[in-house]
């Protein structure tokens, strides 16, 4: 049976070399069946990407003790912030709550198009779930 997760909001801590906070919120998606979706904003200078934000994942299927669900989260830098990609065209964006947490890693591939993993792992107590992992590569471009 599938379930899906329930609001839950935290700040979060940016792990990449940098002082700055990231947002990072869980919640519910209705959307049984349909595929992973990963959406971000990415920052460009003289059309080279050096940054991303705003990430935005829908329906990431994960496992937890009690069963299967869905997982729909947003991560991103408050403000005029985004997460770096370095000079290898690869970036980081990770994000902690005081029961579960996110990361995305990827790769510029082209200017346009990225491949990369997204991985969610924690507790959920609202809906009563433990031990959740999930984890899924993406492309996206």
């Amino acid at each position: 049976m599938k379930r899906l997760i329930a609001a839950v909001a935290a700040t979060a801590v940016l792990a990449v070399p940098t002082t700055a906070g990231a947002g990072f919120s869980t919640s519910a998606d209705a959307t049984k069946g349909a595929p992973m979706a990963v959406n971000f904003t990415a920052i460009k200078q003289g059309g080279k990407p050096i940054g991303v934000d705003d990430f935005r994942v829908r329906r990431l299927p994960i496992t937890c003790t009690e069963g299967d669900a869905r997982l729909k989260f947003n991560l991103n830098v408050p403000g005029s912030g985004y997460f770096p990609v370095n000079n290898r065209n690869r970036f980081r964006a990770v994000g902690d709550s005081a029961n579960n947490s996110a990361k995305i890693t990827g790769k510029f591939v082209t200017k346009n198009k990225v491949r990369g993993k997204v991985k969610a792992e924690g507790d959920f107590p609202a809906d009563g779930l433990t031990n959740c992992i999930g984890k899924k590569g993406f492309t996206a471009g």
